[in-house]
């Protein structure tokens, strides 16, 4: 069975303007969770809301919500990932 994937405008908007060819690797990665799902890791809750974030490419992580009755999840928003122990 496959997955659908919906994109939220703010997504949409947060892909434009990324360095070339980024917003290519990253529809790679969701399309690659059609056959098997989206990963369940990093669960959140923000005002009542569950999502998730995932890992895409190497600096970004993008967070999105999942129907598992309708096999589809929301492509919610993209953000850099947080530099972990650097000091600019």
């Amino acid at each position: 069975m496959t997955w659908d994937i919906d994109f939220t405008t703010r997504f949409r908007a947060d892909v434009v303007g990324l360095e070339a060819g980024t917003d290519g690797l990253i529809m790679a990665d969701l399309v690659g969770w059609m056959g098997t799902g989206p990963p369940r890791d990093n669960r959140r809750t923000m005002l009542g809301v569950e999502f998730y974030e995932a890992p895409v490419t190497d600096r970004y992580l993008v967070a999105y919500s999942i129907d598992d009755v309708r096999q589809r999840f929301v492509v919610l928003w993209l953000r850099q990932q947080p530099q972990s122990g650097s000091h600019g």
